[in-house]
């Protein structure tokens, strides 16, 4: 391998984002010295029922508070259902973890609570505005794809919120010929995998030929949550995955680097 000065130097990458976010991840991997393999293990589609979403969005004036699950929520909710002029003065917008309140602001939102260093439900769930005493009796729309945990809208029910989901995009499962995944194991074998869902990780299991799950098991992570390195483990991989600190395409190369890099190996 060439040296090139560049702390991936060479490192393959393989990034499983659906298509339309894995690009500036890829381009950063790429400026820092390493091969970006794209193989995007959930795809996104509008919702089944998207009159639903549409119709809630319409009732956006009956909600004190809008929780934003993940930045992929954010953008089908506004290019499908809302533009910042149908944001009512006086809701609050919440988001999961600081890629998801960027991306909010990219629609021109800059007041935006999360708990910093944390993308969860669990620590959104820390936040003092929806602690028993300040939530109690409020209306919360929960924007999100279809199906997923139902760990934030329990324990927000359970603290007297009354809690209501927009689901404004669905997740499936690619299709890809199996000889495509398996000649990224036998001719471009990644060094790292990046995956940033546990849905994405179970997907890319299922994907891979089992005959190729001796290469896709013994390969290192970098995943974006503990709960995925649970996960992990229950699948059969055999190396300690890597938890970035933070879920921004800049948060995952870092993590990147310091598990793979020049200086790591």
């Amino acid at each position: 391998m060439a040296e090139s000065g560049l702390p991936l130097n060479g490192i393959r990458v393989l990034v499983t984002r659906p298509e339309k976010q894995s690009g500036p991840l890829c381009e950063l991997i790429e400026e820092n010295g390493g091969v970006a393999l794209r193989l995007p293990t959930i795809e996104l589609q509008p919702p089944d029922d998207p009159a639903r979403a549409e119709q809630l969005c319409r009732r956006l004036a009956e909600f004190q508070i809008a929780i934003f699950i993940s930045s992929n929520a954010v953008d089908w909710a506004f290019d499908l259902f809302l533009d910042k002029n149908a944001i009512p003065d006086g809701l609050a917008i919440m988001a999961i973890g600081a890629g998801t309140a960027r991306q909010i602001r990219q629609y021109g939102i800059n007041d935006v609570s999360f708990l910093e260093g944390s993308a969860n439900s669990e620590a959104l769930l820390e936040l003092a505005e929806l602690q028993a005493d300040t939530i109690r009796g409020k209306r919360v729309i929960i924007f999100r794809g279809q199906g997923g945990r139902e760990l934030l809208a329990d324990g927000l029910r359970k603290r007297g919120a009354l809690v209501e989901y927009a689901e404004v995009y669905r997740r499936i499962r690619p299709h890809y010929k199996e000889d495509i995944i398996h000649k990224i194991w036998v001719d471009t074998p990644p060094d790292v995998i990046v995956i940033t869902s546990s849905e994405g990780l179970e997907n890319l299991f299922t994907m891979t030929a089992p005959g190729d799950h001796k290469f896709l098991l013994h390969t290192q992570l970098v995943l974006i949550g503990s709960r995925m390195s649970g996960q992990a483990r229950q699948l059969g991989f055999d190396r300690l995955p890597a938890i970035a600190r933070e879920t921004s395409n800049r948060g995952l190369l870092e993590t990147v680097i310091a598990t793979v890099g020049d200086g790591n190996r």
